[in-house]
């Protein structure tokens, strides 16, 4: 089957829509590494420690995680 057989059942309206493959389970499934990525480097950069709590990462992307914290913690945005 091709692709283009694979979405000839969904209907094309406005809506745009993105399908991801998580084959290896990375996008789901990374064992805390963000969490401890962003916590060091918080605490290396800024002295700051325990900046993830009370963050929904839920859906978002490193860049918006870190702009929280960093308004959160810094009072500001990362530029």
């Amino acid at each position: 089957m091709t692709s283009a057989n694979i979405f000839s059942h969904m209907p094309l309206n406005d809506k745009k829509s993105v399908l991801l493959f998580d084959i290896d389970f990375t996008l789901l499934t990374s064992d805390g590494a963000g969490r401890v990525v962003i916590e060091k480097t918080f605490l290396e950069l800024f002295g700051k420690t325990n900046v993830w709590r009370d963050i929904d990462a839920s859906g978002k992307t490193d860049l918006a995680i870190f702009q929280e914290i960093s308004s959160k913690e810094l009072g500001r945005e990362l530029s």
